[in-house]
């Protein structure tokens, strides 16, 4: 087992019939350097008929809070391909940005960017934090 290593897969998501969106992040924590690396995945629905959907890989990093060692703040970034489900195919490469403001379980709130579009969510963990092997 890598010591310092640990698995947490998070949803981000924004409810709305227009305009809203998700993403699910499968992340590898490593606390010892206190970076942040994995995969996203989501879609968006912007006000056309053909929800949006796009994957990619992020990293960035996370530190807690020294006024408050409960809470933590978080940010990945990556590049991400999204495709339009539906309609005539389309697929483009655009940027993916996450800040997420958390507690030591990675509950909390979020903003999400895909490309100039961002979204204000909460953060639900899926796979609670454990170790990696």
């Amino acid at each position: 087992m890598s010591m310092g290593l640990y698995l947490v897969t998070l949803e981000l998501r924004k409810e709305h019939a227009v305009g809203g969106a998700s993403a699910q992040l499968a992340l590898c924590i490593n606390a010892a350097d206190q970076e942040i690396s994995g995969n996203v995945s989501g879609a968006r629905l912007e006000g056309t008929q053909f929800p949006q959907d796009f994957k990619g890989a992020v990293n960035g990093g996370y530190h807690d809070l020294q006024k408050d060692p409960t809470a933590r703040v978080a940010m990945v970034h990556g590049r991400v391909v999204e495709s339009t489900r539906g309609g005539p195919p389309s697929a483009h490469l655009t940027c993916f940005t996450a800040i997420l403001r958390v507690n030591a379980q990675w509950v909390g709130k979020a903003q999400f960017l895909v490309g100039d579009a961002e979204y204000a969510c909460e953060v639900t963990p899926l796979r609670v934090p454990e170790p990696a092997e």
